[in-house]
């Protein structure tokens, strides 16, 4: 454990001894009080599912909630199909100790309730820059993961001002494991210019350059 990562697990808990958020204050306050725009939100300990359904505010958002008990599960779940937002929003039961994601996943978890789930455990699932928001207390102190030192950006084309087109990163390595898939599903070409190019990263944040024409070569009819 690196001393980013203790530093963010005793704000955790003095958050919590201290509270951290007021119970009656809507999805809208708790994403601005976050400053969370978009990606994976997991509402642990979801009841009844209607905080759930609300916290995706818009299309930038997955909401996936989590009950210990089953007859919480049933009824989130009706309540967000009475909605029409099923898959978009789910719910789904769990043991009430580990998170059923891959690490580094996560943009924010929401606790309701009695939450059984340990700091480290949180930040194992959390992205760089995710937040934990206790939804049950009165002060908005939350737990943000830091940015690792051994995670680099890329924020231009040959990586900086230099040109010099190599990451001082030593974090990245052969995939195991999926954490998103996006479009394109098909590439342009593999003769010609690949369909994503000119990608950089900066804060958290992807951009690209994307050609989305059709996957046929070209040069054929």
């Amino acid at each position: 454990m690196n001393h980013q990562t203790r530093r963010a697990i005793t704000a955790f808990l003095i958050a919590f001894c201290f509270g951290t958020f007021a119970k009656g204050d809507t999805s809208r306050e708790i994403l601005d009080a976050t400053g969370i725009q978009g990606g994976l939100i997991v509402h642990v300990g979801c009841g009844d599912g209607k905080l759930t359904a609300a916290l995706r505010a818009n299309d930038s958002f997955i909401v996936h909630g989590l009950d210990a008990d089953a007859k919480n599960v049933e009824a989130a779940r009706k309540h967000i199909q009475s909605l029409g937002l099923y898959g978009k929003v789910s719910a789904g039961q769990w043991d009430g100790k580990r998170l059923p994601y891959a690490d580094n996943l996560v943009n924010l978890i929401v606790t309701s309730g009695e939450c059984r789930v340990t700091p480290e455990e949180m930040l194992r699932v959390l992205a760089p820059n995710g937040v934990v928001l206790d939804a049950r207390h009165p002060s908005p102190v939350t737990l943000r993961k830091p940015w690792p030192k051994e995670i680099d950006e890329w924020p231009q084309h040959f990586h900086g001002a230099d040109n010099n087109a190599v990451a001082r990163d030593s974090v990245v390595g052969p995939p195991r494991r999926f954490q998103w898939i996006a479009e394109p599903q098909w590439s342009r070409s593999h003769l010609g210019l690949p369909s994503v190019t000119s990608m950089v990263s900066s804060k958290g944040r992807l951009f690209d350059i994307e050609d989305q024409a059709s996957a046929e070569h070209p040069s054929l009819p």
